[in-house]
C-alpha cells in the first residue's frame, strides 16, 4: 500500500455500532493500485481509533478476505483526504 497515493475511488461511508463505539467504515482504492481497502474509524468516549484493512482474494474463492495493515501516523494525510472528499462529507 502506497500511503502517499491519492484515493482513486471512495465508497459510501457506513455507520454502525459495536459494543460501546460508533464505527464508520469507508471502502476505497488508490491510484495505480487494483487493491481495495477499508478505513475503519471507531469513536468512543476516550477518542478516535483508526484501522486500515486490505482485501485480498484467494485463488478459487469468491469472497475477499481482510488483511490488517498496521496504522501509522504517516497514514493521516490519506485519512484526511478520504474524510475531506465532498461525497464522504455529505454522507457523514
Amino acid at each position: 500500500m502506497n500511503i502517499h497515493a491519492k484515493p482513486d475511488w471512495i465508497g459510501t461511508p457506513r455507520r454502525y455500532h459495536d459494543e460501546q463505539n460508533e464505527v464508520i467504515a469507508i471502502d476505497f482504492s488508490l491510484e495505480n493500485n487494483d487493491n481495495r481497502y477499508r478505513l475503519i474509524i471507531r469513536t468512543s468516549g476516550t477518542g478516535v481509533q483508526y484501522e486500515c484493512k486490505q482485501y485480498g482474494v484467494k485463488p478459487g474463492s469468491q469472497k475477499p478476505y481482510p488483511i490488517d495493515i498496521p496504522f501509522t501516523n504517516e497514514m493521516m494525510p490519506l485519512v484526511e483526504a478520504i474524510l475531506q472528499d465532498p461525497y464522504v462529507k455529505a454522507c457523514l
